[in-house]
């Protein structure tokens, strides 16, 4: 009876034990997902910053394109055309931020209040915006790019 006691208690022990092994293993791959999603965020926020200055100091060499000769027309269209979606595109950069940021918040919040399980299902949602979020802003460099070749053709030219 004894043994038979015993033996009844190990397995109770032992699949407690094994109930809350994921429960730590949870905890720590948040922990992971929380580091990795600040990592991005801190990332995309200084695009994000970057992103608004390039645009900003753009805008103003675009301004002082407008008497230019009627040879460089088309090269300006192009160039303002290309500005124009870094521009749209950086908004959306911006805005989507602030909507990380305030993600961000709320999973350390929900955090803070022991609710881990709701925060971590709250970060693996963020964690997927933030990968359309990242390809957006590849996107968006691709443009940057394509705006500083022709702003160099531009100046090379004389506009």
């Amino acid at each position: 009876m004894r043994k038979l006691r015993l033996i009844s208690c190990l397995m109770v022990g032992v699949l407690c034990c094994s109930l809350l092994a994921p429960a730590a293993s949870a905890a720590s791959t948040f922990t992971d997902d929380l580091n990795l999603y600040r990592t991005n965020n801190k990332t995309t926020s200084d695009t994000a910053r970057g992103l608004a200055a390039f645009v900003t100091t753009e805008l103003l060499f675009a301004r002082s394109l407008k008497g230019t000769t009627p040879q460089y027309r088309f090269l300006v269209r192009t160039y303002l055309a290309a500005l124009d979606q870094v521009n749209s595109a950086t908004r959306r950069i911006v805005r989507d931020q602030h909507a990380s940021d305030c993600l961000l918040a709320d999973v350390l919040a929900l955090a803070a209040e022991k609710h881990v399980e709701a925060a971590w299902i709250l970060l693996k949602r963020s964690t997927a915006g933030q990968e359309r979020f990242l390809t957006t802003i590849t996107r968006t460099r691709l443009l940057v790019a394509r705006c500083n070749v022709l702003h160099a053709q531009l100046t090379g030219m004389g506009g």
